[in-house]
């Protein structure tokens, strides 16, 4: 009976194609005179001496065996000569497929490559060979072919007189012990999340590898050995903790590594074969001030408990483990090389790490140490990262390596990673954004100028009414001296509570034009609100409407704009905002329930003005449509750029804004050229017919999905991602969207402005770790108004500007790409850890909005499990999920809704999604199987042992592993001459899942009989 680990092997590549992931070369290299026929000769003793060699699979009723085959091991001598590199031999004789039940699983092809020049190639199937056997098979070879040339062997090649004959290994397959299951409980968590620079998550079962060497030169090798000595480690624990280390800089607090553990006895050290069993070692860093000698000591204690149970396969002892080439995304092999072999009167290299051109994981750290060095490289999934990405990360370890040799005493967050060149110039290129716009005007400025060069120019409109920049100016020189005749003064707050309407905008600019700052305070919002903001913010006045003040009483100063007023009888003195004023104060929701103002001075807003200007090309002829409640900070982009550039702003009424059609219909009589919505406003606007490509789009405020973007973009001229929280003035990044999008991004930072990814110490992570994204430059806000602990929280000194600038810390997740785009993952407070595993909630709605049936999709947690909700057909996703996101991620429930909830501010509104209806499942006293299912149940409690079996119980609960699914495939394959696919068993392991899926196919079997007599 086959090993364990030889069973897994098997049941993987059965259920699944992983190509030559199993495959395993090596090449010796001959120099000199050569004896071809002694050489092919000792290949042909090692293969009789070494039963597992002729080894090939035999599947009993589900139970696989290994046995000789009838075929041997190939032996051949090709004596063209081939001038191409070793690796190259190497992967011609890799793409022969293995047969595993006909052989044979290993070959020997010698290579006459010129005159006194050959190669051995070997290539074995993983199933009978390891690492370790590389060692045996050369020393065996080399001890032969000397033997043999010493004696001027000439006798049959099969002759192995005096050679031992080892005996296979004893390959029964142990019980799982108690023991051995309580070990891997409390340990084991089945996970793919993984973070490492740039690297992602390949969309298909990909094993197309690539390699890369770490620079670990023999100096370096020299001070590890003697590091591990001092630390009392071996050099592999070292580097366990160190792989461990570097997840954990790059934000993985708790990753896993697979690592590969010999499981030869005394009996077996010297055997040809597969004695490996792969394990995972989920080491835990205590805290980051350890040092990096405790945490070490730490690994090997681990390793040691680990390797009580290192005979023992973990899908074994945990139930549900899916087939897979490696246990986690990250892994490890190290082998210590014996000396290399001589092969008597000959010059001989043994190219020991040949790369099979795969990689099993996302990475995979390969080393040899051999007695003068050692040889370390790196190997990804093709599709999995760039060749940059993976040096960066072979960088990153050896910078890792060199800080521990040089003082394994430090502690682990204060080990380098980052080289100094590439910490201070990762951000140098990206940050090259200053721009001279003069920043000691204002916007009141710019408007004045307009003003007075083009007085007549139409500048808004509402309605039916359409003011000139003349009748602006002129609207708005009244009301400030109303503001002023009741003592609003220079460094005052100006309350702006009116629907929406021209009076909004002769608002903002009258508080300037007395010196004050204006407060947006939204008529949607409840009475006790607006008061609380009033009152918080100290307003010196409020302006409204008669309408509105009779629904909220409003203390203090109230100037009611429609009603009429005594033009004041001497010259008011009036002094406009400087560049350092404030310009607006807005309330944003905190995060503790109580709203916070948000102080945004005169330049921070200039600045966002005028760059918007630069990156949309803006002129005169803008005619934007302001869409925005003003309480929501991108109205001020909407309601001020067209008057900074002698355009006009379309204000729509509160109806309109609410209405795709009639914002669609109002776009295209009044001649838009700029809207800016959130997605989820985009959304309702595409759903009202809008089509138009004189519009230049800007979509903010949310994540703009991808499959929106597609849907957008040919639709309007142009589409503009931007980004940016209030607290940096309205946007800070911007992203040009292509006509054709692949992807979405946030883009490059907006004039003036610089952006930092750092870590929870602001530290700059590397390129491609995700982090939390700080933005500094003008747009910073002052602070947080009467807040200033919160103030202090959020707002930090930059520790890589100028002297006084200030970072802004979003709480939002990016990653800072090496092309020097920002990848938008998510808010901080939008990640959720459910059943131990950390799950980024934006991920599962990009994914479902992904989905040609569902428009629009939101995902929250709700009494401890993961609900979706979709705009489109809900039918099939769960399915769709399971297929291409994690288990963790594939939400419980997912609700058809007919519209996501909105915030006034056009965001979807979660807390207002509904409950979702969980359907309740229970199993009836009696169950009566009656056909398929019967069978079905028959055969479970026959390979199980169990009865009573329920139709939904699931198969790894009842005790099922890999063993048992393929005794119930062989089983059924019998009985019901169905074959059924080895994933069904992981999507829907019950008894009713599998019934399921044999009645689908005898359907399909049964329609295909009909059409070919037909």
């Amino acid at each position: 009976m086959a090993s364990p680990a030889q069973h897994g092997i098997w049941f993987t590549q059965r259920a699944s194609d992983v190509g030559s992931v199993y495959s395993m070369s090596l090449v010796v290299e001959f120099n000199g005179d050569l004896h071809a026929d002694i050489l092919l000769d000792s290949c042909r003793e090692v293969i009789a001496r070494h039963p597992a060699l002729s080894f090939v699979c035999h599947d009993r009723d589900g139970v696989l065996w290994l046995c000789t085959g009838s075929t041997p091991p190939t032996v051949e001598y090709k004596t063209t000569g081939d001038s191409r590199p070793i690796d190259m031999l190497a992967a011609d004789e890799r793409q022969q497929p293995f047969d595993l039940q006909r052989g044979p699983l290993a070959r020997f092809c010698l290579v006459r490559l010129a005159a006194g020049h050959h190669a051995l190639v070997f290539t074995a199937h993983h199933l009978i060979f390891d690492g370790t056997s590389k060692d045996i098979l050369v020393r065996d070879l080399a001890d032969s072919y000397s033997r043999k040339l010493q004696h001027s062997y000439a006798g049959s090649a099969t002759d192995a007189k005096g050679v031992p004959r080892f005996e296979p290994p004893n390959s029964d397959i142990a019980e799982v012990d108690d023991d051995a299951r309580d070990f891997w409980h409390q340990r084991w968590l089945d996970s793919n999340d993984v973070i490492l620079p740039s690297f992602r998550r390949p969309a298909r079962r990909s094993y197309v590898g690539e390699t890369v060497k770490i620079p670990i030169d023999e100096a370096m090798y020299d001070h590890l050995v003697a590091t591990s000595e001092r630390i009392g480690v071996t050099v592999f624990e070292v580097l366990v903790a160190a792989m461990q280390t570097l997840l954990h800089r790059y934000g993985n607090p708790s990753a896993t590594i697979a690592i590969d553990l010999d499981t030869r006895t005394a009996r077996t050290r010297h055997q040809i074969g597969l004695f490996v069993n792969e394990l995972p070692v989920m080491s835990r860093l205590v805290n980051d001030g350890m040092t990096f000698a405790d945490f070490a000591r730490s690994v090997r204690s681990e390793l040691r408990e680990i390797y009580r149970y290192r005979t023992m396969p973990l899908a074994r002892a945990v139930s549900g483990l899916t087939p897979r080439p490696v246990l986690a995304p990250v892994s490890i092999s190290y082998r210590r090389q014996m000396s290399e072999p001589v092969f008597a009167g000959v010059d001989s290299r043994v190219h020991w790490a040949i790369f099979n051109g795969t990689a099993r994981g996302l990475l995979h750290l390969r080393v040899v140490d051999r007695p003068t060095g050692m040889d370390a490289c790196l190997e990804y999934k093709h599709d999995g990262a760039s060749p940059d990405d993976a040096r960066r990360v072979a960088s990153h370890l050896a910078n890792l390596v060199g800080a521990v040799v040089r003082d394994s005493g430090a502690r682990v967050r204060d080990l380098d990673v980052m080289s100094a060149g590439e910490r201070e110039g990762t951000y140098r290129a990206i940050n090259a954004t200053a721009v001279d716009y003069s920043l000691h005007s204002t916007a009141l400025d710019h408007f004045r100028q307009r003003a007075r060069s083009s007085p007549s120019a139409l500048a808004v409109v509402f309605g039916g009414q359409r003011w000139s920049y003349h009748d602006l100016d002129a609207a708005s020189d009244r009301l400030a001296d109303r503001l002023a005749a009741r003592d609003v003064t220079r460094g005052c707050l100006v309350g702006v509570y009116l629907n929406r309407s021209v009076e909004l905008l002769v608002s903002v600019l009258a508080a300037w034009k007395v010196g004050a700052a204006y407060l947006p305070l939204d008529p949607s919002y409840p009475p006790e609100r607006v008061r609380f903001v009033i009152d918080d913010a100290r307003a010196m006045a409020t302006i409204t409407s008669s309408d509105l003040l009779r629904e909220c009483e409003i203390a203090g100063e109230v100037v009611v704009v429609d009603e009429d007023s005594a033009t004041p009888t001497s010259i008011i003195k009036r002094s406009d905002s400087s560049s350092a004023d404030l310009a607006y104060v807005i309330y944003t929701s905190g995060s503790t329930g109580r709203p916070k103002g948000v102080e945004i001075e005169h330049r921070a807003l200039l600045n966002l003005l005028l760059s918007m200007r630069d990156e949309l090309r803006a002129n005169s002829s803008m005619r934007w449509l302001a869409i925005t409640s003003l309480s929501f900070d991108i109205a001020g982009l909407e309601l001020l750029l067209p008057l900074l550039v002698g355009g006009c702003v379309v204000i729509a009424s509160r109806a309109e804004a609410r209405d795709g059609a009639k914002l669609a219909n109002l776009a295209r009589l009044e001649k838009i050229t700029h809207i800016q919505a959130t997605p989820s406003g985009w959304r309702m606007i595409l759903d009202g017919g809008f089509d138009d490509n004189r519009v230049a789009a800007l979509a903010g405020g949310e994540p703009l999905p991808l499959s929106l973007a597609r849907e957008l973009r040919p639709r309007v001229g142009r589409l503009i991602n931007v980004y940016g929280p209030t607290e940096t003035t309205i946007w800070s990044t911007v992203a040009e969207v292509p006509l054709r999008p692949d992807e979405i991004t946030i883009g490059r930072p907006l004039a003036n402005t610089q952006i930092f990814v750092l870590d929870t110490r602001m530290r700059p992570v590397p390129m491609g770790v995700p982090a939390e994204l700080h933005i500094g430059g003008a747009g910073v806000a002052r602070g947080y108004r009467g807040r200033p602990a919160l103030t202090a929280e959020r707002f930090t000194p930059n520790p890589f500007g100028d002297q006084g600038s200030r970072l802004y810390y979003t709480g939002d997740r990016v990653i800072l790409r090496s092309d020097g785009v920002l990848e938008f993952l998510g808010r901080t407070d939008n990640q959720v850890k459910l059943r131990g595993h950390r799950i980024e909630l934006d991920e599962i709605e990009a994914f479902l909005s992904e989905r040609p049936r569902v428009r629009q999709a939101a995902v929250v947690v709700r009494d401890g499990i993961l609900a979706a909700y979709v705009v489109g057909e809900a039918d099939g996703l769960r399915e769709e999920c399971a297929a291409g996101l994690p288990p963790y991620m594939v939400p419980a429930v997912i609700v058809e809704i007919a519209s996501l909830p909105l915030t006034s501010n056009g965001k979807v509104d979660r807390n207002a999604l509904p409950a979702p209806q969980r359907t309740a499942v229970t199993a009836s006293q009696v169950t009566v199987y009656t056909g398929i299912a019967e069978q079905v149940r028959d055969i479970w409690q026959e390979v199980l042992q169990i009865q009573d079996i329920q139709p939904d119980d699931d198969l790894f609960d009842l005790g099922g592993h890999s063993l048992t699914i393929t005794q119930i495939i062989a089983r059924v394959r019998k009985r019901l001459g169905v074959d059924v696919a080895m994933d069904v068993f992981f999507d829907t392991p019950t008894i009713a899942g599998v019934t399921a899926a044999i009645e689908a196919i005898q359907a399909g079997e049964k329609d295909n009989t009909l059409e070919g007599a037909s």
